[in-house]
């Protein structure tokens, strides 16, 4: 019997490899039995009920970011310094407009752009992984069940990186996975590298190599396994999909997505300012407007209920009180996301993933792209986002229309419900690009690489 460990610390890894054919495909395998690491006995209990295998186990690997010493916390900030993108250079500049610290801001410029270089990585991750020490707690359930492979489904984050280092200590092959589109140009670096990366896309192979030196040989394209699910399964018929949510199935459906209170003290004025177009008949009669909000995002619910007209999603399951990656999204949720996307008529949001999951179904998207209250620090601006290297590439195919101003918003939606298919020519060009192969098997290829590996 041969055993996977399987990283399961966040909402997005559920998502992308156990509500997939990832994890099936595996277990598929009579001789292969799965252990999904979860980061608390809560987790466990939650996925232990919906998730019942014979060869499929679950361990918790509590981690303790506190527990690490000091070459832990330097390597840990040293990840953030080595990566030197259009990205990080413009957060830093935001932090810079918010805390006016011209000295910090000065030195970390000058240190990334010094040391963000392929030479310099590999001997901070050299030196990273001879000098630290894995946190305590992690090496029981190697002792208990001996894995033959580690698959990673986060490599960004602290947890992952010292399992990591606890694997390749004790000569077990590790396979990486990066689970987000914008990941590798957004943050950090990669602390330690994997013996194999396993990516959705060509963009994100060619990021790889750039900015974490990761060779060719060692990426496997796959596509992205949660929109196998968007492919392969069948909507609820519309008129039993508007009736769940309240709406009238004869109405023509605008949806926003908002951008979450982390990143956004103006969610309700955008509301409120979509409602009052369509209350207007600015958009034409018989249209709704339902806002869905983010299933890591917590939301007002006092706010809710000043807005009787409006519907609302408030999709996922949280684990902990407040905004993160502790969430999860069960079968009903993804039956939810998948009828939203294929019964509207167009879609509202900022520099969101939901915009590329609106291109499955050929939806119009309209970005909003101006501030609806002047005087917010810049990490309360959702504009910013657009000038993220891994937006930049979005935009530069025109396949959203793109909102500079109130009147633009208006015009634009009223657009895209008149003529929906106006720039499906773009939206299919950025979806191939995005998605890599549409086929509804990215999940199959994803593990059948795992077992090769294996």
């Amino acid at each position: 019997m041969k055993t996977i460990f399987i990283s399961m610390f966040e909402g997005v890894e559920a998502k992308n490899l156990l509500r997939t054919a990832v994890v099936p495909t595996l277990l598929a395998r009579k001789d292969v039995r799965v252990v999904l690491l979860m980061k608390s006995t809560q987790r466990v209990a939650r996925y232990a009920r919906e998730f019942a295998h014979p060869n499929l186990h679950f361990e918790v690997m509590p981690y303790d970011r506190s527990l690490g010493n000091g070459l832990d916390r330097l390597f840990g900030y040293l990840k953030f310094t080595l990566l030197n993108t259009r990205t990080t250079r413009l957060r830093r500049a935001f932090a810079f407009q918010e805390r006016k610290n011209v000295v910090q801001y000065l030195w970390q410029s000058a240190l990334s752009m010094a040391l963000a270089r392929r030479s310099v990585r590999r001997l901070v991750r050299y030196l990273d992984y001879r000098l630290v020490a894995a946190p305590p707690g992690l090496e029981p359930a190697f002792e208990k069940w001996h894995p033959d492979l580690v698959v990673l489904a986060h490599l960004f984050e602290e947890p992952e990186v010292h399992v990591l280092r606890v694997a390749r200590r004790r000569g077990i092959k590790v396979v990486g996975i990066v689970n987000s589109w914008d990941k590798v140009t957004s943050r950090a670096i990669m602390r330690l590298v994997p013996d194999q990366v396993l990516v959705f896309n060509d963009m994100v192979k060619d990021e790889m190599i750039r900015y974490n030196d990761v060779a060719p040989g060692r990426i496997r394209v796959c596509g992205i396994p949660q929109y196998d699910y968007l492919l392969s399964t069948t909507p609820t018929p519309r008129a039993e999909f508007m009736k769940a949510c309240g709406i009238p199935a004869g109405d023509t459906l605008v949806v926003f997505a908002p951008f979450g209170r982390s990143f956004n003290a103006t969610t309700w004025e955008a509301v409120d300012l979509l409602e009052r177009m369509r209350s207007s008949g600015a958009w034409g009669n018989r249209v709704s407007l339902l806002v869905r909000f983010q299933p890591n995002d917590f939301i007002e619910e006092e706010e809710i209920r000043k807005r009787p007209g409006i519907h609302f999603q408030i999709p996922g399951e949280r684990f902990s009180a407040e905004r993160g990656v502790d969430w999860d999204m069960g079968e009903k949720g993804l039956n939810e996301l998948r009828d939203t996307l294929a019964h509207m008529d167009a879609l509202v949001c900022y520099a969101s993933s939901i915009a590329i999951d609106a291109l499955i179904f050929d939806k119009p998207v309209i970005n909003i792209a101006f501030e609806l209250t002047s005087g917010e620090v810049p990490s309360k601006l959702p504009t910013k986002h657009y000038e993220f290297e891994h937006y930049q590439k979005v935009l530069r195919h025109g396949a959203f229309g793109i909102a500079h101003t109130k009147e633009e918003l208006e015009a634009l939606v009223k657009e895209a419900l008149e003529r929906p298919h106006a720039r499906t020519a773009q939206r299919r060009a950025l979806l191939k690009e995005q998605l890599w192969l549409l086929d509804g098997r990215a999940g199959e290829r994803m593990a059948q690489h795992i077992l090769k590996a294996l």
